[in-house]
């Protein structure tokens, strides 16, 4: 049988560039942020034609009790995007590797993105995939750092550079010391934004920066999350000074 072509609009473009961003997406997260004004049963019609046309497809993800479905860009669904704007890519990374650590990143990124103090929010996977990313001499730190994402922020009129990193689960303490020794050699990086589920990871953070940086001004603030899956309400950071960022 047949798939019946669409007609693409400028809300599904929205969503191309939506996944291609954050890699995966829940239904939930698509309404509010690609088709706000859909009732959910439209947009899970719309959904399904995209689908069904090989724009998009999804993979299944056990969240609170159940199944839910989570959508991913497809090549069809790049090219699509690709014809409609400039995008020089390096890489095409469209399904995400840990979906529990990249559900989370939509909300840090849409809620940091409606602050006046940052001009610009770029995706950890615009900042691997981008060609401008990688040529640009600062910018290709954030690349070899793997940071999840970068921002370019504004406080009383001057500019800083700065790191996303979300963490949701606690690693091997190695693992935090070698974070911290890498943003602190770094040039580009003014600031580490710095998201967490539990404060022992805060701890280890801060224990880390005490013992190698102790003399220096702190790089890293941090935030607890206390809900990883909503827009945060308030944007305030501390570091291990107790000096604060209020986006």
């Amino acid at each position: 049988m047949a798939v019946a072509k669409i007609k693409l609009t400028d809300r599904d473009f929205c969503l191309f560039l939506f996944l291609f961003k954050y890699k995966a997406a829940s239904v939930t997260q698509i309404k509010q942020f690609c088709y706000p004004t859909s009732e959910e049963c439209n947009l899970r019609k719309r959904l399904k034609k995209l689908e069904n046309n090989h724009f998009i497809d999804f993979s299944s993800f056990y969240h609170g009790k159940r199944f839910q479905k989570i959508f991913h860009l497809t090549d069809k669904g790049i090219e699509k995007l690709r014809e409609s704007r400039p995008l020089d890519l390096i890489r095409k990374q469209l399904k995400s590797d840990s979906i529990e650590h990249d559900l989370p990143l939509i909300y840090i990124g849409e809620s940091l993105k409606q602050s006046k103090n940052v001009l610009q929010y770029y995706s950890e996977n615009q900042i691997q995939c981008l060609e401008d990313f990688t040529d640009d001499d600062l910018t290709s730190q954030f690349v070899k750092l793997h940071s999840d994402g970068y921002a370019l922020i504004k406080f009383d009129d001057e500019r800083y550079h700065g790191a996303i990193e979300f963490e949701r689960s606690e690693k091997k303490s190695t693992r935090y010391e070698q974070l911290v020794i890498d943003y602190y050699i770094s040039s580009a990086v003014d600031v580490v934004l710095y998201f967490s589920k539990t404060d022992s990871i805060i701890k280890q953070i801060k224990h880390f920066e005490e013992l190698h940086y102790q003399n220096l001004e702190p790089k890293f603030y941090f935030l607890k999350l206390e809900s990883e899956l909503k827009l945060i309400d308030k944007i305030i950071f501390k570091n291990r000074k107790g000096q604060k960022l209020e986006f």
